[in-house]
């Protein structure tokens, strides 16, 4: 395989970076196919820097559509492709960034049954995505299909990135032989996210990419050490910070020793990574909106995050007043902080966005000893019959 006119041009001045490995590193590049899973804020930087740097074939694996509330970050989506899918988003956009890629669409979403078929086409996956249900499936498929991986996560401003499975590297479960508790995972929507942190940390996936696919890593020159790089863009006095930490090696008695494509297909990923019961609540402690009136003198405990209520609330009412105190921060506090903060002689009804930390939050006041209902649908289904925005 050779490079024409077109690409000696386009792509000359990475050529030249030493690192790079000249214009082996190049038919290298254009030799490879990429899996990148997760077209979001991740994705979108690294799938732009991929597609220009000149890697060969890129899959990309979405089953979102784009939306408006995606575009601060998810920089490869454009206002004029909401609505579209996020991959055929995508591919719209490195094909107008780079005509020599070959672009595979995958819109679908990846499960146990159909990630080790699709995996196989490729030399190199990206995981973008930002649950452990699909970080723990596509580690597990990526050393049944003795792929390499490229792991990442951002949240808020800070984010982590880690080699996988590579050269006899660790896998995703060597290094979280235990999934984190579902109620202590951070997400974008609950959370919030800064554009460029997210970017800057897909940004970094892409640069691994490019080493792994150039053989920049190699048992002669520049032996691959496991490590975790850490980001932070928001570090007060310091201003940013990014590090590498020494990740542990294999563990002798982890799964991956002995992974395949059966035991992936067996493997119930939602039961192993947990999920919070939201139906912890039956009818006689849930409310319509509608209903409110029937209560007397009630208090509505928004339970967001402050940020959000800051954003966008009800505001106090004719017939009901309203507070706002963190699902995290009301099952911190102690039973003497809480007969301060809330009535003993009023109603109660707990508020959020979609109704789910609400259930989660009068159920554990009901346990309290307080009165209190969960307004059903949240702010959500309020602000389809009201003038009232939720704006994530």
């Amino acid at each position: 395989m050779s490079l024409d006119e077109d690409e000696y041009s386009r792509y000359g001045r990475q050529m030249q970076v030493p690192a790079f490995n000249a214009l082996n590193g190049q038919i290298g590049l254009k030799q490879s196919k990429i899996l990148v899973v997760g077209c979001g804020g991740l994705g979108s930087s690294a799938l732009l820097y991929l597609a220009a740097s000149g890697v060969g074939c890129i899959g990309v694996l979405d089953h979102d559509r784009v939306e408006l509330s995606n575009l601060h970050r998810q920089i490869i989506h454009e206002t004029s492709t909401i609505g579209m899918l996020k991959t055929e988003s995508a591919c719209q956009r490195i094909k107008a960034l780079n005509q020599n890629i070959t672009v595979n669409i995958h819109s679908l979403f990846l499960s146990n049954q159909n990630a080790y078929n699709i995996f196989q086409k490729y030399d190199l996956i990206l995981d973008c995505t930002d649950n452990p249900i699909t970080k723990y499936l596509i580690s597990d498929t990526c050393v049944a299909s003795k792929k390499p991986l490229v792991s990442a996560s951002s949240v808020k401003t800070d984010g982590q990135l880690m080699i996988l499975n590579y050269q006899n590297g660790p896998c995703y479960r060597c290094i979280h032989p235990k999934p984190t508790k579902p109620e202590n995972i951070a997400t974008c929507s609950d959370d919030g996210v800064i554009g460029p942190c997210v970017g800057l940390v897909g940004t970094l996936m892409s640069i691994e990419s490019i080493k792994i696919l150039t053989n920049y890593y190699n048992e002669e020159t520049n032996p691959f050490k496991p490590i975790m790089l850490m980001y932070s863009g928001y570090m007060a006095n310091d201003g940013q910070m990014l590090k590498s930490f020494k990740m542990r090696g294999k563990m002798l008695n982890c799964l991956c020793g002995k992974m395949n494509k059966e035991m992936i297909q067996n493997i119930n990923y939602t039961q192993f990574c947990g999920k919070i019961d939201y139906d912890v609540l039956n009818n006689t402690h849930s409310i319509d909106f509608a209903k409110l009136s029937a209560l007397e003198n009630p208090v509505m405990v928004d339970v967001r995050p402050k940020e959000q209520f800051a954003i966008s609330n009800l505001g106090d009412q004719e017939n009901f007043k309203v507070i706002n105190i963190p699902y995290t921060s009301l099952i911190r506090l102690d039973d003497e902080s809480l007969e301060e903060l809330l009535p003993k002689d009023s109603p109660i009804v707990a508020v959020c966005k979609m109704g789910n930390d609400s259930r989660l939050s009068t159920k554990y006041l009901l346990d309290k000893g307080f009165e209190v209902y969960d307004l059903k649908g949240g702010l959500n289904e309020y602000s389809k019959t009201h003038d009232f925005h939720v704006y994530w």
